[in-house]
Parts: C-alpha cells; structure tokens; sequence
C-alpha cells in the first residue's frame, strides 16, 4: 500500500507503479502540485473505480486532485 505520507514528497514529478499489487490510491496523492506522470499499469485498482483508473494519467491526477481538494477539512 501507499502511505498518506506520500503527500510529504512536494517534489514529486514521476509516480511509477507498475506492477506492484497497489490495490488503493490514497487521495493524498492528488496534493502533489508537481505530479504530471502516474503510472499504474498492472495493478489491481479498486480506489479510484475502474472506470476512473483505465483513463490517461493526467485524468487519474487531476481525480485525485478533486477529491484531495473536496476532503481537505477531513483528513
């Protein structure tokens, strides 16, 4: 899994996880302002939906950036 802590590498640019049983990616993700390539090819992805995780890259961040922004009093 990926910790929420992922949101602490500000500089992040490049996410690449390629077959590596990710099953969830945390919203935290979406707090990246820096993120422009994530790739999650191989991966049994059950957060976002499948609908959401098979579009391009740039739509999954831009999701994830949506739902960080919506749930940011929550977390």
């Amino acid at each position: 899994s990926i910790p929420k802590e992922i949101k602490n590498l500000i500089n992040l640019k490049s996410f690449m996880l390629v077959g590596n049983q990710i099953s969830i990616l945390p919203i935290e993700i979406g707090s990246l302002k820096k993120l422009n390539s994530l790739t999650i090819t191989n991966n049994p992805i059950h957060f976002p939906l499948q609908y959401i995780a098979k579009k391009e890259e740039k739509e999954i961040i831009k999701y994830l950036r949506e739902k960080f922004e919506n749930n940011k009093g929550i977390i």
